[in-house]
C-alpha cells in the first residue's frame, strides 16, 4: 500500500524512477551515459556534457528479465524490485532464526520471543522502511542489504547446520560480494574484507593440515592455491573489482575515482561549493571525525533547527567535521530500540551459545564484516533515514545471539521477565517505525505517479460531513 500510494500499481513512477531503466538501455546500446532528463542534478556530468549515474550497474542489469515483456523506455520497474528485495530480506532473516532453532532441536522455544522476532523483522526494520519507497535512492540500498543478509545466512548456516569451522561456499560468498560492489559501495567494501579474511582463515587451516606431511613452503604454497577456498574466490573479487575500475576509466579517464565531486550536478548547476561540498572536499566523503557526531545525530534524531541547532553546532565544531547535512531528524533509538539493545550482545560471551568454540574465529570475522558498513555510514556527512539501514546487519547479528541465549525455555523461567519487557518494547518500536515509514512515504508522494488513496478516503469523509 505504501510503495504504490495505495493503488497496488507496482509499475508506477517514483522520483528518478527511470534511471536504472535508462542505464540498462544504454548498456544494451554499448554506452554508460544516460539521459540527463531522467536523473537531473543527481547526475555527474562529463566534460563533454554527458550525464552519468554514480550508482552501480547491478540494479540496471536486473531489468534484463523485464526487457522482453515490458517497454523499459516508458514503464518503470523500481517499485517491484524494491518491494520483492525487501520481502526477501525478511524471509532470509527469518530463515537465519529458523536455523538457530534447528541447531537446538528438541528444546522448547519461547513462543513470545519467536513472535516478537517476526514482528521486529517485518515492522521495525529496514524491511518496513525501505519498502515504502521505490526511488533510485532506495533500490541500491535494499539490494545491497539483501546481499549482506544472504552473506550472513550462508556463513551462519554453515556454522549452525553443517558445523563448519570456516565457510565452505567461498565462491558463492565472493559472487555476492562482487554483485554488491556494483550496487552499494559501503556494503561491498565490508563483504570484500569479509571474503578476504575468510580466505586467510582457510589458508591458515589448510597450512596446518598440510604441514604434517609437507615442508613449510610447500604447505603454504598448496594452501594459497586451494581452488575452491582461496584461489577462485580471490579471482572473482579481482574480476568484479577490475570491471568497476574499467567503468570508472571509461567515464572519467581515472579508474580510481568513481564520481569526481567537481562534476556533481548539484555543484555544477547552482549549489556551487556549499558548506557540505566544501567539507567533503576538505575531509573526504568518509572521515573518522564524523563518527561520534554521526552516532549522536542518527541515534537521537538531532535536527538543524530550533534548540537542536546548538547541539548540532557544538558537536560539529568540537570534532571539526564541517557541515553535516541532517535531512530527516528521526531518532533511531526510538524507532529501532530493541535492535540497538541486541547490538550489545554481538561480542558478549553468550555468543558461544550461538556458534560454540570451534567456529569462534568465523563468527568474529562475520561480526567485524557487518560492523564496517555501520562505521562507514557514521563517517559520512549526510544523515538521513534510509542510511540507518546499514546499521541493521550488525544489530541483527546481536539479536541472533540474544535469540540463541534467551529463546530456549528454561526450567526456572529465568528469561520470562526479560522477554515480556522486550516484547512490549518491540511492539512500541514497531508502531513508531510504521508511523515513521508512513510519514516518510508521504514526503515522496508528490514526486511519484498514482494517487494517494488514503487522501481520497479522507476527502470523501470530509465531503460527507
Amino acid at each position: 500500500m505504501l510503495i504504490t500510494n495505495g493503488t497496488l500499481n507496482f509499475f508506477g513512477l517514483e522520483k528518478y524512477g527511470m534511471v536504472f531503466n535508462q542505464y540498462f538501455l544504454s548498456i544494451m546500446d554499448h554506452r554508460l551515459d544516460i539521459d540527463p532528463a531522467c536523473i537531473g542534478k543527481e547526475a555527474f556530468f562529463g566534460d563533454d556534457g554527458r550525464a552519468y549515474a554514480y550508482w552501480g550497474v547491478f540494479p540496471a542489469l536486473l531489468r534484463a528479465p523485464f526487457y522482453p515483456f515490458i517497454d523499459l523506455k516508458s514503464v518503470p520497474v523500481s517499485r517491484i524490485i524494491v518491494f520483492v528485495s525487501a520481502v526477501l530480506i525478511a524471509v532470509v532473516s527469518q530463515n537465519i532464526l529458523k536455523d538457530i532453532m534447528r541447531k537446538s532441536e528438541g528444546q522448547a522455544w519461547n513462543e513470545r520471543l519467536i513472535l516478537t522476532a517476526n514482528l521486529l523483522i517485518w515492522f521495525a526494520s529496514p524491511v518496513m522502511l525501505l519498502s515504502t519507497n521505490g526511488s533510485v535512492y532506495h533500490e541500491p540500498i535494499v539490494l545491497g542489504l539483501l546481499g549482506v543478509m544472504l552473506f550472513m545466512w550462508i556463513v551462519l548456516r554453515g556454522i549452525l547446520i553443517h558445523s563448519e569451522i570456516a565457510p565452505r561456499r567461498m565462491i558463492l560468498l565472493a559472487l555476492i560480494a562482487g554483485c554488491v560492489l556494483h550496487t552499494r559501495m559501503t556494503l561491498a567494501l565490508a563483504l570484500y574484507v569479509g571474503v578476504s579474511v575468510f580466505c586467510l582463515l582457510h589458508v591458515v587451516r589448510l597450512y596446518r593440515q598440510y604441514r604434517s606431511e609437507h615442508g613449510p613452503w610447500s604447505s603454504l604454497f598448496k594452501a594459497l592455491l586451494s581452488p575452491k577456498n582461496v584461489l577462485a574466490p580471490m579471482l572473482i573479487l579481482f574480476v568484479f573489482g577490475a570491471l568497476l575500475l574499467f567503468t570508472n576509466w571509461v567515464k572519467w579517464g581515472d579508474p580510481f575515482n568513481p564520481a569526481p565531486l567537481k562534476h556533481y550536478g548539484f555543484l555544477v548547476e547552482g549549489e556551487g561549493w556549499s558548506g557540505r561540498h566544501a567539507a567533503v572536499r576538505k575531509l573526504g566523503r568518509f572521515n573518522l571525525r564524523r563518527v561520534i557526531p554521526g552516532l549522536v545525530f542518527h541515534l537521537m534524531g538531532v535536527g538543524m533547527g530550533g534548540r537542536a541547532y546548538s547541539v548540532y553546532y557544538k558537536l560539529t565544531d568540537m570534532f571539526g567535521t564541517g557541515v553535516m547535512r541532517l535531512e530527516d531528524p528521526v531518532p533511531a533509538l526510538l524507532m529501532w530500540g530493541p535492535w540497538f539493545l541486541s547490538g550489545f550482545y554481538v561480542f558478549r560471551r553468550m555468543r558461544r551459545k550461538l556458534v560454540g568454540e570451534a567456529a569462534g574465529p568465523s563468527y568474529l570475522i562475520l561480526a567485524l564484516t557487518v560492523l564496517i558498513p555501520a562505521l562507514l555510514i557514521l563517517s559520512y556527512p549526510t544523515i538521513t533515514v534510509r542510511y540507518k539501514s546499514e546499521f541493521w546487519p550488525f544489530l541483527f547479528l546481536g539479536f541472533c545471539v540474544l535469540f540463541a541465549a534467551k529463546g530456549p525455555v528454561a526450567a526456572d523461567g529465568a528469561n520470562t521477565r526479560f522477554i515480556r519487557n522486550f516484547s512490549v518494547w518491540s511492539v512500541f518500536s514497531a508502531l513508531v517505525c510504521v508511523v515513521v515509514s508512513i510519514y516518510y512515504r508521504t514526503t515522496w508522494v508528490s514526486q511519484a505517479s498514482g494517487s494517494w488513496v488514503w487522501e481520497k478516503v479522507l476527502d470523501g469523509i470530509k465531503s460527507v460531513i
